[in-house]
């Protein structure tokens, strides 16, 4: 259970992962209920909850108890806006930090849920968010234990990181979360390239809570790298 959780607990390291497009005008008001939830999604900073606070039952569900309406509002504004991808994203972005707080066997099933979602959105927009999407595939498909106990894969990994970075290889988001990726294969010079990209990137395009937290997913990744080379 330890591995497990140790294993999912690194999954909301990543979940500051939405990026918006402000260059999106004819969108703005379908997308404005979308924005409204993911902002207040990162607000929360699930990432340092979890680091503080999920380290028994009692508080993991203190934590379930912020999450959970964020998700149920998210939800709701999918089933009313079933074509809108940016609602089937935001969907598995909350899905996949509400799934530790539910414990292991529910929590493959949550995160399986949030992959068809992914998956979905990637099926309206292949574009959506410039590559945002994949890039969060790819972090679930590292994350996640490999068959038979989940659908993990480091090669679907890849080739879902490739992707992103096709469609934009400026992307902080798609550089730190790729970066991320390479860490965990232990190929740190490379990793430190696409971190340095991403520190570089344009910001203008994300939420101040979501660039926050990607600033500090660079810093602590690239500490991390001068600890280990």
């Amino acid at each position: 259970m330890k591995y497990f959780w140790t294993s999912f607990s690194k999954i909301s390291t990543v979940l500051a992962v939405f990026a918006w497009l402000i260059t999106h005008p004819a969108q703005a008001e379908s997308l404005s209920q979308a924005y409204k939830l993911l902002d207040n999604f990162y607000e929360l900073d699930p990432d340092l909850l979890f680091e503080a606070f999920g380290k028994n039952d009692m508080e993991i569900h203190e934590i379930e108890k912020l999450i959970a309406p964020i998700l149920e509002e998210a939800e709701s504004y999918r089933d009313n806006n079933p074509e809108n991808a940016e609602a089937w994203l935001v969907c598995a972005v909350i899905r996949s930090d509400y799934a530790p707080t539910q414990g292991l066997m529910k929590m493959l099933g949550i995160l399986r849920t949030a992959r068809d979602e992914l998956e979905i959105s990637i099926e309206l927009d292949e574009k959506i968010l410039g590559g945002f999407a994949q890039a969060f595939l790819g972090m679930l498909y590292y994350r996640m234990p490999s068959w038979p106990v989940s659908y993990g894969s480091n090669k679907k990994a890849e080739k879902s990181f490739s992707e992103a970075l096709r469609i934009d290889g400026n992307s902080m988001a798609n550089n730190v979360y790729y970066a991320g990726f390479l860490i965990d294969e232990k190929k740190y010079h490379r990793a430190g390239t696409f971190l340095l990209s991403a520190e570089d990137a344009a910001t203008g395009e994300y939420s101040p809570h979501h660039l926050r937290q990607l600033r500090r997913f660079i810093e602590r990744d690239l500490q991390s790298i001068a600890d280990r080379i």
